[in-house]
């Protein structure tokens, strides 16, 4: 079931009280389909992301970006934090042509397309494991030169991996995530005491981990007992359960319209919230 199977001017989440964790930059990606659908999104952001601590690495590699066979976004903040970068260094884009370019999903993807940019390969599994795979599928050569701009936590598995058949990878920092606040946890604490949330969304292992950061771990985990839990995909998914934290909602697909979709018909058949009638 997909928003499209609704009829027109439905609002099967109509009540619903939903809390965004993403970056405030990204947030509103989200809510808007849930208003769409009648929820009431509440954007608390539980991530920020923030530049290197040093910078020298991804600069180094846009000075040096034509000597690279692919490069390799696994997120929309990993391409927009290289463009700003590459744009420092180069006058125009036309330095990329030929240069193969993979997105790990549509909405990174869509990313690159707001720079011109042609995408390559998107593959549909919208993990490492799927990028690996599509890669391995394209046949990447032997000696081919890899670009990784990524976040500074994320896995080693694709490098990893990528070394493994044959490509010589360059993995660089191009943003980090970083706590906000602590005023969001207290923020986020007096939400979910008062009960007026009805599902909290994570779109990221890191979205899940500093939720129980900012708030303890133990607190987050009781807190989220009688709430309902959507991750965006089983990475996020696996992290949260690290902590403790179990997911209802899981989409097929990695992306934020999936998302959307899998939430929307959990609660489809649901009986409405106690406070929709003070909306």
């Amino acid at each position: 079931m997909s928003q499209q199977d609704f009829p027109a001017n439905s609002q099967p989440l109509l009540g619903r009280r939903v809390l965004v964790t993403r970056p405030r930059i990204q947030a509103r990606e989200l809510s808007r389909p849930l208003e769409v659908l009648g929820a009431t999104p509440i954007e608390i952001p539980t991530i920020e992301i923030v530049a290197p601590k040093d910078s020298g690495p991804l600069r180094r590699a846009c000075t040096q970006v034509t000597s690279f066979d692919w490069i390799v976004f696994t997120s929309v903040n990993g391409v927009e934090a290289f463009m700003n970068t590459l744009m420092e260094h180069h006058p125009t884009i036309e330095v990329l042509n030929n240069i193969r370019l993979c997105a790990i999903g549509p909405a990174t993807a869509t990313c690159l397309g707001r720079f011109d940019l042609k995408v390559d390969v998107v593959p549909t599994d919208h993990r490492a494991e799927g990028v690996i795979e599509a890669l391995r599928e394209n046949r990447v050569s032997a000696g081919e030169k890899i670009l990784l701009p990524r976040a500074d936590i994320a896995r080693a598995l694709l490098p990893n991996e990528l070394r493994l058949l044959g490509a010589e990878v360059t993995d660089v920092t191009a943003y980090r995530t970083a706590l906000p606040s602590p005023k969001t946890g207290i923020a986020v604490k007096e939400l979910m005491n008062n009960q007026t949330v009805d599902v909290v969304t994570f779109t990221s292992a890191s979205t899940a981990r500093n939720f129980a950061k900012l708030l303890g771990t133990r607190t987050a985990i009781d807190l989220l007992n009688s709430t309902i839990v959507a991750s965006i995909g089983p990475i996020t998914a696996g992290a949260a359960k690290q902590i403790g934290i179990e997911t209802t909602i899981l989409p097929l697909h990695s992306t934020v319209p999936a998302l959307v979709d899998a939430v929307t018909e959990f609660f489809a058949s649901s009986v409405p919230p106690p406070h929709s009638k003070v909306r």
